[in-house]
């Protein structure tokens, strides 16, 4: 079953010897791999980004589509289900 888990990231311009740099590059790489490495039997089919690069704040929205299998429903108990009959009235 595909699923799909969105999230955004926000990065900045920090300025080092003089010059700015931009670390969104840097966060989404780590949004990114950090959720990729905890998706267990689900099987990674695609992923979309849209990345806005301001000034001073930088925002990413990142969707990742999976492909696994649905997670486990309710443990039904193996033990054959008590009836109960009706008291007649």
């Amino acid at each position: 079953m595909l699923k799909t888990k969105s999230f955004i990231v926000v990065g900045e311009t920090l300025t080092r010897n003089g010059k700015p740099e931009k670390n969104i590059a840097e966060k989404i790489d780590k949004a990114i791999n950090e959720y990729l490495a905890g998706l267990g039997d689900a099987k990674y089919v695609d992923l979309k980004t849209n990345v806005q690069i301001g000034t001073t704040n930088d925002n990413g929205f990142i969707t990742i589509i999976t492909d696994g299998p649905d997670k486990p429903k309710a443990v039904v108990d193996s033990e054959e289900p008590v009836i109960r009959k009706k008291k007649s009235t």
